[in-house]
Formats: C-alpha cells, sequence, structure tokens
C-alpha cells in the first residue's frame, strides 16, 4: 500500500544523502528551546507507537512473559551489568507456540575492553534474567535457552552515549 504522504516519483535513493545533510545542518545550528520541545514530541511519538509482541512461556504453566517486557528486562540489566559495553540489539527466538529458544545480544565495547571478559559478564547476566523472569528447570525454563552474546563495534567513548558510526576515522599519523 502507497503512502498518500510520499510522491510517486519520489528518489528513494537520494534519502540517505538528505539525512545526512540535514544531520549535518542540525548539529551546526545553536541550541534552542524548539529543539527541545520537537525532541520530546518525537519521543513521545516513538513511545506511542505500537511494538510487536509475542507471549513466552515460562516454567510455570500457568503464567508467561511478554516479550517486550523480557527485552527490557534484560537490556536493563546489561546496562547495569557488563561494564564498558552497551547493548545496542536484543533478538528473541520464540517458536513452538511462544517457547524461548534463544536469546541474541549484540554489544558495542568500548575501546580496550576485554571482549571474552564482556562477553562472559553479558552471559551472566542473561542467564540470571532468564532464571529470574522464566524459571529454572525442565523447558521452557531458563536451562533450556541458549545465549549467544556478539561485539559488534567498538567506540572511544562511553558505549551507552556515543554512536560508533559518528566518530571520526582513526587514521595513521
Amino acid at each position: 500500500m502507497a503512502n498518500p504522504d510520499v510522491p510517486d516519483d519520489l528518489d528513494r535513493s537520494s534519502g540517505e544523502r538528505a539525512l545526512d545533510v540535514a544531520t549535518d545542518q542540525l548539529r551546526h545550528q545553536p541550541e534552542s528551546p524548539h529543539v527541545a520541545q520537537a525532541a520530546g514530541r518525537v519521543l513521545a511519538r516513538a513511545l506511542a507507537a505500537p511494538r510487536r509482541a509475542t507471549t513466552v512461556e515460562t516454567a510455570d504453566p500457568l503464567l508467561q512473559v511478554s516479550s517486550v517486557a523480557l527485552v527490557a528486562l534484560l537490556r536493563s540489566a546489561l546496562a547495569a551489568g557488563v561494564a564498558d559495553a552497551a547493548v545496542r540489539r536484543i533478538r528473541l527466538d520464540v517458536r513452538d507456540r511462544g517457547r524461548l529458544h534463544a536469546v541474541h545480544v549484540e554489544l558495542v565495547a568500548r575501546y580496550g575492553t576485554s571482549v571474552p571478559e564482556s562477553t562472559e559478564a553479558a552471559h551472566v547476566v542473561i542467564r540470571h534474567v532468564l532464571a529470574e523472569t522464566l524459571g529454572t528447570g525442565p523447558a521452557p525454563g531458563a536451562d533450556e535457552v541458549s545465549r549467544h552474546v556478539h561485539v559488534s563495534d567498538v567506540t572511544r567513548g562511553d558505549p551507552h552515549l556515543a554512536e560508533p558510526l559518528d566518530e571520526d576515522e582513526v587514521g595513521d599519523a
């Protein structure tokens, strides 16, 4: 279904360039209270947007948990429990009428951080959250869920605040 607000003859390939130009222009604008007002409206709309969710079985046959809630719990616990790394993305692999098979976590790490230590810390945090939320024991408890952690990028700044794609490339001097 076509969007009535987008002209049919719009060159979509130029969209990325236009976004880069607009971002550059905004970065060079002085701060204004109108920017904060607009940011608040954008954030409110984003938070009000529906998110796709599914229910995830737990070890208790009478209890299910929302996939959105489980991702939020994981994101919060990982932010607090993994030093010098931040969550970029969490994906749940839910199959067989709500059974959680795997958790995939993508991290951004601070430059110089031990990747094996960060991923091991993330595995421990994920295991704890799953045990607390899903329970332990027979499937679909936390014992049956695969955990995959991947460091996909590195940043020189605080990984919770920095966007690695925005950083200048470091060349040989």
